[in-house]
């Protein structure tokens, strides 16, 4: 018996002592993860700054050459415009993920529908098969908006689902499963208090 017992406790010693390594790594894993965030979170900012920079130089030169405005430059001011936009939403992903250690997806929808709005506005219509890349954007942003509306409105659910009467159904559906689950619990207070 006393030899199963030092096995045992020999077991328990080591399985602590894996745990401890685990954790260990763990943290070394998300401190490197950490810095790597950081870097790209640096790098990121100077591809924006650097893109600010030469936006400047563009509408200056712009402004420069042409008394009138034509399509073109415009349209260019625009393109870049939105990619130092793109950039930004890029740089708020990133900080936010450093931050809450979650990913938001709203952000990346958001992102896409900057994209796919920027290629709109850039498409040369003059060229054959515009009609279909025309109508695969079309379908891209509806879809996009949808599942943005769709996210938005589960957020709304969660956030206001605490505040929200229970008759209430129709501002926010998902909120029959929620509170169907917490009733029991309220109920039975109710119910011993009436005794």
């Amino acid at each position: 018996m006393g030899k199963n017992e030092g096995k045992g406790e020999g077991k328990g010693v080591m399985i602590k002592e894996v745990r401890e390594a685990q954790t260990v790594l763990l943290k070394i894993i998300t401190n490197i993860q950490l810095a790597i965030y950081l870097v790209m979170m640096i790098l990121l900012t100077g591809v924006v700054i650097y893109t600010v920079y030469q936006y400047l130089i563009y509408l200056f030169t712009v402004f420069a050459q042409h008394s009138v405005l034509d399509i073109d430059a415009i349209l260019g001011a625009f393109s870049f415009f939105l990619i130092i936009l793109i950039g930004l939403e890029l740089m708020d992903t990133v900080k936010s993920f450093v931050t809450t250690h979650k990913v938001n997806v709203n952000i990346f929808i958001t992102l896409a529908l900057i994209a796919a709005c920027r290629k709109i506005i850039v498409l040369d219509l003059g060229n054959e098969g515009d009609d279909l890349e025309l109508i695969g954007l079309g379908i891209i942003i509806f879809a996009l908006a949808a599942g943005y509306y769709i996210l938005k409105k589960a957020d709304l659910c969660i956030l206001d689902g605490t505040k929200q009467d229970k008759s209430d159904k129709k501002a926010c559906p998902s909120t029959e499963k929620t509170d169907d689950q917490p009733q029991p619990q309220e109920d039975k207070p109710k119910s011993e208090n009436a005794d």
